[in-house]
């Protein structure tokens, strides 16, 4: 098992600038509402649920799946 190594700690606060890629990226849209509605027309015969994403060392998961 190896020892995790840290980077040390930067003197300065990070500038997203500095960050390939940020200044072209799109800002996203939630597509639920603040009190969880769909922002958006659900599709005919689908169900939504709610789900929570799964958080690992890899990034984040959330299951979808068919019930026929």
């Amino acid at each position: 098992m190896q020892d995790v190594v840290h980077a040390p700690p930067t003197p300065r606060a990070a500038n997203l600038d500095d960050v390939e890629g940020f200044t072209s990226v799109s800002p996203m849209e939630s597509l639920v509402t603040t009190t969880g509605a769909l922002r958006f027309d659900p599709i005919e015969g689908v169900r939504y649920r709610l789900a929570r994403p799964v958080s690992h060392r890899h990034g984040h998961l959330t299951e979808a799946f068919r019930t026929d």
